[in-house]
């Protein structure tokens, strides 16, 4: 299995955290065998610029070479953040910077041509599941996905690589830079474009989908858009069939469903479909050349895969002919591989909202319900 993107990003910069350290006169934290260790190296550089662009934007947009850029280096440390930070000791994480724990998702490749030709479910409320506060809610304070390579292309040359999510956060009062920031109930979404020979971004563009699940894109108060995208808009246009505007708006709005369809397929999918991928330690990374080792990763990951033939109820039930529903009793949402093609060979993935089953005049069947 070929390296997440994720870790080839931590391998990427080991070096620049070695010498941000230096420079610095700081060291870095050691490994169980001595080593230093470059993962929590990087979330130290990464809470750094985040607290570095709070306290003086201009500054901060000056060490980076502009506004824009600056401030897209804020939005992708906040969401790498929630991964690294655990790597530091207790006391040197950044817990004010990150709301809970990170989940990284891998998909394999039937699983992602699966999900990209299929609709989210209208119904699902995804951000409070998935970042809303316990016990309601998972409360994770990030969201990583990786996607195959060629699974998801941009034109001829480019690919999206990997999705981030994260909960968004907003000072509490915008007319005021000292107001505390709090949780917008909105969910900042992250993408990363690559060539299909490289895993070195070409691509990076932010959007909110805010608490109406409308997707906003990500904008300096001087209304500057965040994002860029290396690739001619024209290139794409050709592939999609509309102009440069409608196609990155097209862009924007294919993968946030396309995060929203892996999200309900991690909650509602079947079991036996998820595996955890095995972990390398920080301490084994460095010694492998800042490598995780084969199949592996240095963070947890769960694997997503297809599923064997169907979703929905077990094949067993569906042959046991001659039954029938005495209750009335609810089904939840769910999906379903729907037979479809010539002489229904194929099977296309739908989400089929709740409802309730058997004759309308059957005595409700009571419902559970855990004290």
């Amino acid at each position: 299995m070929p390296m997440t993107w994720l870790d080839w990003y931590v391998q990427a910069n080991a070096g620049t955290v070695r010498e941000w350290f230096r420079a610095r006169g700081w060291s870095l934290t050691l490994t169980s065998d001595g080593s230093p260790n470059v993962v929590a190296g990087l979330s130290t550089v990464l809470a750094m610029d985040i607290l570095e662009y709070s306290a003086n934007p201009e500054a901060h947009a000056a060490s980076h070479g502009d506004r824009l850029r600056a401030y897209q280096s804020v939005l992708l440390a906040g969401c790498i953040l929630p991964f690294v930070n655990g790597f530091n000791p207790v006391n040197r994480r950044d817990d004010a910077l990150v709301v809970g724990p990170g989940l990284g998702l891998i998909l394999k490749r039937e699983t992602a041509d699966m999900l990209a030709n299929a609709s989210p479910p209208a119904s699902d409320p995804w951000r409070q599941r998935v970042f809303g506060a316990k016990p309601a809610g998972a409360g994770l304070g990030g969201v990583y996905v990786d996607i195959p390579r060629g699974a998801l292309r941009l034109g001829k040359k480019h690919q999206v690589r990997a999705l981030f999510s994260t909960p968004w956060r907003a000072l509490a009062d915008e007319t005021d830079e000292d107001s505390g920031v709090v949780q917008t109930g909105g969910v900042l979404v992250a993408v990363v474009a690559t060539s299909l020979e490289s895993e070195d971004p070409v691509g990076l563009w932010f959007a909110v989908v805010d608490e109406e699940d409308r997707i906003r894109i990500v904008a300096l108060p001087d209304n500057t858009l965040t994002g860029f995208l290396a690739v001619a808009g024209e290139e794409l246009s050709e592939v999609v069939g509309s102009e440069t505007m409608a196609t990155f708006r097209l862009m924007y709005e294919r993968t946030v469903d396309f995060l929203r369809l892996v999200l309900a397929y991690r909650h509602f999918g079947p079991p036996e479909a998820q595996g955890k991928l095995g972990i390398t330690s920080a301490a084994k990374f460095v010694r492998n050349r800042n490598r995780p080792r084969e199949g592996e990763s240095i963070f947890a990951m769960v694997r997503l895969a297809a599923p064997s033939d169907r979703l929905g109820r077990t094949p067993s039930q569906e042959q046991n002919a001659g039954w029938m529903l005495t209750r009335r009793q609810d089904v939840a949402g769910h999906f379903k591989l729907q037979p479809c093609g010539p002489k229904n060979t194929l099977r296309q993935l739908i989400w089929v909202e709740g409802y309730a089953r058997a004759p309308e005049d059957a005595v409700v069947k009571p419902r559970g319900v855990r004290a």
